[in-house]
């Protein structure tokens, strides 16, 4: 805009309006490129948001269903890690990792397992199986985080176990627990929909100077 003076209220909202539709003539090569890339990051965040919202909302309902099990979606168990117990060397599970687990019929020394604390079903950990052994008709596991030095002081029994490790996310957990947090599913609906409107407001806009046009 040039740095002029308007003299009066009607000068200046008229200049004020010439530079605007000047504005607007320079954009409108750019108005269909700058729509579609809007209209795609929409879409993109949407179809982020809307598997969490729906995964997030079947673990709920699975779990207060029955709170002394670890919900499960077709026998497999998602699950944030917390600490650096696994991490040792480069690809190893580390805080932050979503990781998924598997449920099985038996684990075998070595195997990476997920379990629960004997007194809280939803009190997690993944670590190596170390050691099996039977007593009675109870199986047990000692495990050992592959960053520690020494096994854990609990065995783990059969029932504990809810899956075996068999991939990851790297980082993705953070991510999914931010957008659990209230600011995180407010911006992941919140952020699409401001798009949407975006475009549509554009969108009438255009409409309305090509009414305004032909009008004269």
């Amino acid at each position: 805009m040039e740095k002029t003076k308007c003299f009066g209220q009607k000068a200046c909202i008229a200049k004020w309006q010439n530079w605007v539709q000047s504005l607007t003539n320079k954009l409108r090569p750019l108005d269909k490129v700058v729509k579609i890339t809007l209209f795609g990051i929409g879409v993109t965040l949407s179809l982020l948001a809307i598997p969490i919202i729906i995964l997030n909302t079947v673990l709920l309902i699975e779990g207060s269903l029955d709170k002394n099990k670890v919900p499960t979606i077709m026998g497999i168990a998602p699950m944030v890690v917390l600490s650096d117990s696994m991490h040792h060397g480069a690809n190893s599970i580390t805080s932050g990792d979503m990781i998924l687990a598997k449920q099985a019929d038996h684990y075998k020394n070595g195997d990476v397992i997920l379990y629960s604390s004997a007194t809280k079903a939803w009190n997690l950990t993944i670590h190596r199986v170390q050691k099996t052994y039977t007593r009675g008709q109870t199986t047990y596991y000692i495990t050992k985080g592959d960053a520690n030095n020494i096994a854990d002081a609990t065995p783990v029994k059969q029932q504990q176990v809810v899956g075996k490790y068999f991939a990851r996310v790297p980082k993705l957990g953070q991510l999914l627990l931010f957008l659990r947090s209230p600011v995180g599913m407010l911006l992941s609906l919140g952020i699409p929909f401001m798009i949407f409107v975006l475009v549509d407001f554009i969108t009438d806009i255009k409409k309305t100077n090509q009414s305004k046009k032909v009008g004269n």
